[in-house]
């Protein structure tokens, strides 16, 4: 029976159809995204990379607590990094007195630092198994009065046993006293202050420290410059003040600010270019520091400075910013970077904590009071517990995705399996990676999401960390097999992925 002219229409109308719809589904479909991995490992990043800087104010009262009542939850999310240091310091440094009272300028001592306070930093360690450097007032100008503080905490350090003293850094961004309002519109120092004026303070300081018995062998930290001296500067006072007077070199380091009135965005956060520059600046830092025979440490450092971008800094764009700024740092020959915490210091909120610490205050007994913590796990930590479980104590591989992929790679080799991190773009979209398989090992995935790059829900493997340090559940991976010599599979959007093989 021949066919029906309609009948042969609407076939040709479906078929046209079908092949409009699958044409559409071929352009929407995810570009394939081509991993190379190198062969040769290079440097091996150390086990106690990851670690924190917080205030003195809010170290003591909020993230470590007073003796006798730890923020054990806190302790516990430390705990979950392995070994690290905690830097007691930042511009509280430079505003916290110890016998306020006997200061020079009473005034620029907006908090007292209590024997409660040190012991709280040691028992802190001593649970933990971190080392901790503890900063001293060099805006105070006062070496014999700062030295007196120094020996109770050499001495606290010392009589907690299993407590990690790791030393004193000298002052906070010295760089920037001349401008840098520390006490109710008084400068630390006067506006003519230079690198050789600041070496001559430095130089009184470690003097001080190298006369008494209790402090003559403590490590010394510096210069902890983050501005005007530090592209210049740097080399010249190493220079000058020698080994006998600094043991390890810090620096500090924001990708962008919010002071001014900026407004920072995640497009901007994100920025491969400025990635790429400051890469190259922690490279140049770390090789002047090495030529003239010095560790550096990233003593102090996050996103964006002046307490962060609130919607950026507290989103998921600040964990994928997190792992690029830890590899960045890694890969240029940091020896330990530290992520700053303000934790509302002087009344100010911070947008780019890592964990944020709310107090409530309980009272037992007629007169007891004691504070109570929730702890509120942000999107930076993610990051930093990834890079520890994953990255640190491992050897650092080469990871390149073809022009156009629009995903970045970090790949470390252990001694059992290599890892690679495959972190999203600006835009965040979902993208088929293919990666060589040198055998037929299977392989498996973890994913840290969230609904977007602006989202402030995190997690890791599907679970998220609670106020008492621990995730919710055991975090879910996914298995991966390799077919005709290749690993392929999608990595969703707004996603990080942690792909590990075993080795040959």
């Amino acid at each position: 029976m021949p066919r029906s002219p309609r009948r042969d229409f609407r076939i040709g109308i479906f078929i046209a159809g079908l092949m409009a719809c699958l044409a559409a589904g071929a352009a929407r479909a995810p570009r394939a995204a081509h991993l190379t991995l190198g062969v040769r490992a290079g440097r091996t990043i150390p086990a106690h990379f990851t670690g924190f800087s917080i205030e003195v104010f809010s170290a003591a009262h909020r993230y470590i607590g007073p003796a006798g009542n730890l923020n054990l939850g806190f302790l516990r999310l430390m705990r979950n990094l392995g070994q690290g240091t905690l830097r007691i310091g930042g511009n509280s440094s430079d505003e916290s007195c110890w016998q306020p009272h006997l200061a020079p300028r009473p005034r620029g001592c907006h908090y007292t630092i209590t024997r409660a306070a040190v012991r709280g930093w040691a028992q802190a360690s001593a649970r933990t198994g971190w080392g901790v450097i503890v900063g001293l007032n060099l805006a105070q100008n006062a070496p014999a009065w700062m030295e007196t503080y120094a020996r109770t905490v050499a001495a606290i350090m010392r009589h907690t046993p299993r407590s990690h003293w790791l030393g004193f850094e000298i002052g906070n961004e010295p760089d920037i006293f001349s401008r840098h309002r520390l006490y109710d519109h008084v400068s630390a120092r006067p506006k003519n202050y230079s690198l050789s004026d600041y070496e001559k303070d430095y130089r009184a300081y470690a003097r001080a420290l190298r006369s008494h018995p209790a402090t003559a062998q403590a490590p010394l930290y510096g210069p902890a410059f983050c501005c005007g001296w530090l592209a210049h500067g740097l080399a010249p006072f190493l220079g000058q003040v020698g080994h006998k007077n600094l043991n390890v070199v810090t620096v500090h380091s924001y990708e962008m600010t919010h002071c001014g009135g900026h407004h920072p965005t995640i497009r901007q956060l994100l920025s491969p270019h400025r990635m790429a520059a400051m890469g190259a600046r922690f490279k140049q830092e770390a090789q002047v520091a090495h030529a003239a025979g010095f560790p550096i440490q990233m003593g102090e450092t996050n996103s964006i400075s002046c307490q962060g971008e609130n919607g950026v800094t507290n989103a998921f764009a600040e964990t994928v910013w997190g792992l690029h700024w830890l590899f960045l740092n890694a890969r240029a020959g940091m020896r330990a970077l530290n992520f700053h915490e303000g934790g509302n210091y002087r009344g100010r909120g911070y947008f780019y904590d890592a964990v944020l610490v709310h107090l409530r205050h309980k009272t037992r007994g007629v007169s007891r009071r004691t504070q109570v913590y929730r702890n509120q796990v942000w999107p930076l930590y993610y990051a930093m517990y990834a890079f520890a479980r994953h990255a640190q104590g491992r050897a650092l591989l080469s990871a390149r995705f073809a022009a156009g992929a629009g995903l970045t790679a970090y790949a470390v080799r252990g001694r059992h399996a290599t890892t690679v991190f495959l972190l999203p773009g600006r835009r965040a979209q979902a993208a088929h990676v293919v990666i060589p398989a040198p055998a037929s090992h299977p392989a498996r995935i973890l994913y840290i999401r969230a609904a977007s790059l602006a989202s402030r829900q995190v997690t890791y493997g599907g679970a998220r960390f609670t106020s008492a340090g621990r995730l919710t559940h055991a975090p879910r991976w996914h298995a991966v097999r390799a077919n005709y010599g290749q690993y392929r599979f999608t990595l969703p959007a707004a996603a990080v992925g942690i792909f590990t093989v075993p080795n040959k």
